[in-house]
């Protein structure tokens, strides 16, 4: 079981660092708005990958935690983390949330399919690492000296 829970751990550091990685790799958009004060200012989906880039950091030291962390409450914590984080960044670019550039020929449309990919497998890492610790559940062996 333990052999289990590292792989799970590295496919958790690899989804998280191809998260950190992909907006440089395949890029966002680079142009800026111009507001009618006259300031230019990133476009929304600036915004919406820096948040991405932040909650991939913390996914990523989740995952390197999953590999130290030895308790099974310890695990399921981790692994429910994980989890949580990859579907917040598969909400961030949601139109509702931050969102992302409007026109579907912008950079930031090719950039969050990869981005939705690596966030479902983060996303399914944590909840299989929640249920692995769930399932490691040892005996509980009770000690009656009626018996």
């Amino acid at each position: 079981m333990k052999s289990r829970w590292n792989y799970f751990g590295y496919a958790a550091i690899f989804f998280s660092l191809a998260l950190l990685v992909t907006p440089k790799i395949v890029p966002i958009c680079r142009e800026l708005v111009i507001t009618q004060s006259g300031s230019a200012i990133p476009m929304r989906c600036h915004y919406a990958y820096q948040a991405a880039f932040l909650i991939s950091l913390f996914a990523l030291l989740i995952a390197g935690s999953l590999l130290v962390v030895k308790e099974q409450v310890g695990q399921r914590i981790l692994g429910l983390l994980l989890a949580i984080s990859g579907l917040v960044i598969f909400l961030i670019p949601q139109s509702w949330l931050i969102g992302i550039c409007g026109k579907s020929t912008m950079d930031c449309h090719h950039t969050v399919g990869w981005m939705y990919l690596w966030a479902g497998l983060l996303g399914v890492t944590g909840l299989i690492s929640t249920w692995l610790a769930g399932k490691t559940v040892e005996p509980v062996v009770i000690d009656d000296p009626g018996v």
